[in-house]
């Protein structure tokens, strides 16, 4: 019996609509249900959901959609060019993830007027229900860090990033075009952005690091994001450089907010089973459901793991979210 509704599962499949509509109205509401309990139907309404590809995997999308469209109804999937992209789908040049976070800063150049945008990779399990009302009005980013470096100096560090064609030279020429932009058509506040990053810097300047699978960006915050994801775009700084020092241009560190999530150790690229191993991804994930956020959890690759990763999911996840918003909102104000 279970292994013919497995077989019904694999074989079913979610139909894909895009759904990027105008931002919503400034109405808000509390969604409950009948007997009080917490539903999460929309609970997400006025927050644009960026899902960025880094491989165009995009036959994925259906059940992702199942699993964050319930209480995200407005979700953009982003990824490279690609014979399989589908209607809906934003097309960058990310250079395998390397650039993803344009994805982010196109979204908000094209989609203005959320409350704010979600951005997470395609293999990042966010667990949306630990957080309906977490602070929409400040910046959250991943809290795991890997330092800073003087933006002057050699890379004080032996990660291979900071020395990469998209490294630390990238990051200082993309800091110089920050401080050389004008008035003019971007119209950036660069006295503002370049003391805020100072003062982050500890009165020196520097470019950070850390994991940037996901991140958040309140509306207050969008029109300078963009502008310096462009920046960071044309002189090609890689994703876990140029987002960590972005948001210090935008926001002193204290009032940044650390993500709860967790990395699981180890290197796809070597085959490393803690990261490939479907199984281990289960053993790590329930003791941890209580964090906001888990990486990587991989729908493709092996094929039997990517099959019981979709059957999981399935199974478990996507249960969990039905018994989370099969309810109807009412007219209210979030918390």
């Amino acid at each position: 019996m279970i292994i013919n509704g497995v077989k019904r599962l694999l074989k079913k499949g979610y139909n894909f609509t895009r759904n990027v509509t105008k931002a919503p109205l400034a109405q808000h509401t509390r969604l409950k249900k009948e007997d009080n309990t917490s539903c999460l139907k929309d609970a997400f309404h006025d927050i644009l959901l960026v899902i960025v590809f880094n491989y165009p995997f995009y036959d994925s999308i259906p059940h992702l959609n199942a699993l964050y469209r319930p209480a995200f109804p407005h979700i953009l999937f982003c990824g490279p060019p690609h014979n399989t992209s589908r209607p809906g789908i934003l097309t960058v040049e990310i250079y395998r993830g390397v650039l993803g976070y344009e994805c982010l800063g196109r979204a908000m150049r094209e989609h203005p007027g959320y409350r704010g945008y979600f951005y997470i990779n395609d293999d990042v399990i966010l667990n949306y229900w630990n957080f309906p009302h977490f602070d929409g009005e400040k910046i959250w980013e991943s809290s795991s860090s890997f330092g800073s470096t003087p933006v002057y100096e050699p890379a004080n560090s032996n990660w291979y990033w900071w020395i990469s064609p998209y490294g630390l030279n990238n990051c200082r020429r993309a800091y110089e075009d920050v401080a050389n932009m004008n008035l003019g058509t971007k119209k950036l506040n660069v006295k503002y952005h370049l003391s805020t990053l100072a003062r982050n810097s500890n009165g020196s300047l520097q470019c950070f690091s850390g994991r940037s699978d996901i991140l958040y960006i309140p509306r207050k915050h969008t029109r300078a994001f963009s502008i310096l994801s462009e920046t960071f775009y044309e002189r090609k700084v890689f994703l876990e450089i140029a987002v960590p020092t972005m948001i210090r241009f935008l926001e002193r560190n204290e009032n940044i907010g650390r993500l709860p999530g967790y990395y699981i150790p180890g290197d796809v690229r070597r085959g490393d089973p803690r990261v490939t191993d479907s199984r281990f991804f289960w053993f790590v994930y329930f003791p941890k459901k209580e964090l906001w956020f888990i990486h990587p959890f991989k729908l493709h690759g092996n094929e039997i793991d990517s099959k019981f990763n979709l059957v999981m999911l399935k199974f478990i996840l996507l249960e969990k979210v039905k018994s989370l918003t099969d309810c109807k909102p009412t007219i209210g104000s979030l918390s």
